[in-house]
């Protein structure tokens, strides 16, 4: 279908000079001059051979065309094996990942950043609400700055403190 477009597209581009020539013949007879065949003759091998360059250009285009399309789409087709690849690759690696955090345990030695960072249990259960706000606190972070970061309320953010320090102090 693009083949027939790209020739329809040549004829008519072609076609346009004979048209300018024909209007032309008309305006001459109007003025009582008129062509001779010689003339005739060599307007229509010109117009001929502008037709043929054009048809002969929309061609080598139509063909560059095509193998561009091909070339891209054998592209595309590396480009989503190797995606799959990637993504097959990842999901290993991550199977592989937690299997190995699984089978290693508490006898492993603790990492530099582990050893760096103070008041943190290694492979402990998760923290509490109330233990996320002692600790924040005791990282002097605001009453606010905690009660929007753990979504709750700023009074329940005090009333656990308060208690916090209560049970602290027994």
């Amino acid at each position: 279908m693009k083949e027939f477009l790209w020739f329809a597209l040549g004829v008519l581009i072609g076609s346009l000079p004979l048209i300018v020539v024909l209007v032309l013949i008309l305006k001459k007879r109007e003025n009582t001059n008129v062509f001779n065949a010689d003339d005739i003759s060599e307007l229509i091998g010109k117009i001929q051979h502008v037709t043929s360059v054009n048809v002969d250009t929309a061609e080598r285009k139509i063909t560059e065309l095509k193998s561009t399309i091909r070339s891209a789409s054998s592209e595309y087709a590396k480009l989503n094996e190797a995606i799959s690849d990637a993504k097959n690759l990842f999901s290993k690696r991550m199977t592989l990942s937690s299997e190995n955090k699984s089978t290693e345990t508490k006898d492993r030695p603790l990492t530099l950043e582990q050893k760096l960072v103070p008041n943190e249990k290694v492979n402990a259960r998760p923290l509490t609400k109330e233990e996320k706000v002692l600790d924040l606190i005791e990282k002097n972070w605001s009453v606010e700055k905690i009660a929007e970061s753990l979504n709750m309320g700023v009074g329940e953010v005090k009333l656990i403190i308060d208690l916090g320090s209560r049970m602290k102090k027994r």
